[in-house]
């Protein structure tokens, strides 16, 4: 596993489209209770303190899981694999509302 820098935390989370709420929601689908928390990340992507063992595990695996890769070395950055976009637009679209019943009056 490569190490991830918060640069990569930013742009990962930027090219998943997903704000930190929603991040903050896919850690806790995967991880549960004991998911990293919205602040903690927050802190580590802000630069305000690093991240360690857990926390980077947890974010490595859950943009794994969307299919985001990480790469260090001469050339630090994020990719993804082949099917990811269209797995995300597919994931991301809204669900149709339901319609909404128009209570009747009573011509009382």
């Amino acid at each position: 596993m490569a190490v991830m820098t918060r640069e990569q935390a930013r742009a990962a989370r930027a090219v998943r489209g997903w704000n930190l709420r929603e991040l903050a929601s896919a850690l806790a689908v995967h991880f549960g209770a004991a998911a990293v928390t919205f602040a903690s990340v927050n802190r580590f992507e802000r630069g305000a303190a690093d991240a360690r063992g857990e926390t980077l595990r947890q974010l490595h695996k859950v943009y794994e899981a969307e299919g985001l890769r990480f790469s260090n070395g001469d050339n630090p950055g994020v990719s993804w694999d082949a099917g990811a976009r269209d797995r995300w637009a597919a994931a991301d679209k809204p669900k149709p509302a339901k319609a909404k019943r128009k209570a009747k009056r009573s011509s009382r």
